[in-house]
């Protein structure tokens, strides 16, 4: 099976469950929550995404972190996925 996206990975581990119950995760660097959403909605259960209170901080994370506003959207759309 070729796995060339997310949704056919996180397609991949909802098969495996009955036989590894493997919790599924994502570790997230991207700019938006358009992945991370999707994830939840796809079954994963664990999130890691990086926050900042201000993204020109000097962190080498800061370029990709979620600022407050962001993140308060991050989570009412993992609410409703």
């Amino acid at each position: 099976m070729k796995l060339s996206s997310g949704a056919d990975i996180y397609s991949l581990c909802k098969k495996l469950w009955p036989i590894t119950r493997s919790i599924t995760g994502l570790s997230d660097h991207t700019i938006d929550n358009t992945t991370v959403i999707t994830s939840v909605a796809l079954g994963a259960s664990i999130i890691e995404k990086h926050v900042t209170l201000d993204r020109n901080g000097g962190s080498p994370d800061d370029s990709f972190s979620l600022e407050s506003t962001e993140l308060n959207q991050l989570c009412s759309g993992v609410k409703i996925a």
